[in-house]
C-alpha cells in the first residue's frame, strides 16, 4: 500500500506544556495551529510566542498599545493563578516584540510573584535573574530564550508537584492572550492576509474542550465553570475554511470576547 500523503492542513501536534513539554496525558494531543504563513513558508507558529511573531512579519503593529495594566498576583484559586501566569508569559513576549526593557522587568516580577502563589517560585529564580539582566542590557534574543526557558522550567516544576492540570491551564492562558493580542491589533488595523493567522479550527476545538483534560476537582472550579461556555463559543469564529481569512466582524468578535474573558480571569 502507498503511504497516505500528509498535507500541511493536517492538524499539527503542539506540545501543550510550555515550549514543547507535555503537561498531561489528556493534553498530549496539544494545541495544533495552522496558519496562512504555514502554507507560504512551511513554518507553523507552534506556540503563542510564534503567533505573535508571525503577526509582526505580516503587519507593523503598535505593540505598546497592547500592553495592559499590571495583573493582580493574589487571586482566588490556583486554577485562576495558572491561567493568569500563562497570559503574563505572553505579555513577556509582547514586551520583547516592543523591545521595552521596563515592561519586560515588570513581567519578570509578576511571573515570580504568581509562581510563588503556586509554590514553585524557587525553580524560576535563576532564570528570572538572567531574564532581568537581559532586559537591562536590551539583549532581546537572550531575553526571549530565557523567557522560553522559564516557561519550560515552570511546566517541569508543576509536573513534579503532580500539578499537570495547572500546567495545562498555564498553556491555555498563554494561547488566549496571544490570540487576543493578534485579534485586538487587527481589530484596529484590519488586514486580510494577517487575519488569516486567526483561521484556527483546531485551536477553536481545543478552546471548546479546554477543561476536559483536567481532574474533577479542577473542572469544578467556579471560574472554569463560568468560562467553559464562553470559550466554547469561540470555536465557530476560529473555524471555517482554512483558505478564507476571518472577516473584520469575526476579528472584532474574537478580540472583544477574549478581552472580556481575560478581564474576568484577572479580576479578583
Amino acid at each position: 500500500m502507498k503511504p497516505r500523503t500528509i498535507t500541511r492542513l493536517t492538524v499539527l501536534l503542539l506540545l501543550v506544556a510550555l515550549h514543547g513539554t507535555l503537561v498531561s496525558r489528556a493534553a498530549e494531543e496539544s494545541f495544533p495551529v495552522t496558519t496562512s504563513e504555514a502554507h507560504a513558508t512551511g513554518q507553523n507558529p507552534r506556540t503563542p510566542e510564534e503567533l505573535i511573531a508571525a503577526l509582526g512579519r505580516n503587519a507593523k503593529p503598535d505593540w505598546t498599545a497592547r500592553f495592559r495594566p499590571p495583573v493582580p498576583t493574589t487571586l482566588g484559586s490556583r486554577a485562576q493563578t495558572a491561567l493568569v501566569i500563562g497570559s503574563v508569559f505572553c505579555d513577556g513576549y509582547l514586551a520583547a516584540q516592543a523591545e521595552d526593557a521596563q515592561q519586560c522587568r515588570n513581567v519578570g516580577k509578576d511571573l515570580i510573584a504568581l509562581a510563588k502563589t503556586l509554590g514553585v517560585q524557587a525553580d524560576l529564580l535563576d532564570r528570572s535573574r538572567s531574564f532581568a539582566d537581559s532586559a537591562q542590557k536590551k539583549d532581546w534574543p537572550v531575553l526571549r530564550r530565557e523567557l522560553s526557558a522559564m516557561e519550560a522550567d515552570l511546566a517541569t516544576s508543576l509536573r513534579q508537584h503532580n500539578d499537570d492540570g495547572l500546567a495545562h491551564l498555564v498553556s491555555l492562558g498563554a494561547w488566549m492572550r496571544s490570540v487576543e493580542i493578534v485579534a485586538a491589533v487587527l481589530k484596529e488595523n484590519y488586514s486580510e492576509p494577517a487575519a488569516h493567522l486567526l483561521r484556527q479550527p483546531a485551536l477553536g476545538k481545543l478552546f471548546a474542550g479546554a477543561f476536559e483534560p483536567l481532574n474533577e476537582k479542577l473542572r469544578a472550579d467556579a471560574l472554569l465553570t463560568l468560562l467553559r461556555p464562553r470559550l466554547a463559543s469561540l470555536e465557530a469564529t476560529l473555524g471555517g475554511s482554512p483558505e478564507i481569512s476571518l472577516s473584520q466582524d469575526e476579528v472584532r468578535l474574537l478580540a472583544d470576547s477574549l478581552t472580556a474573558i481575560l478581564q474576568e480571569i484577572t479580576s479578583r
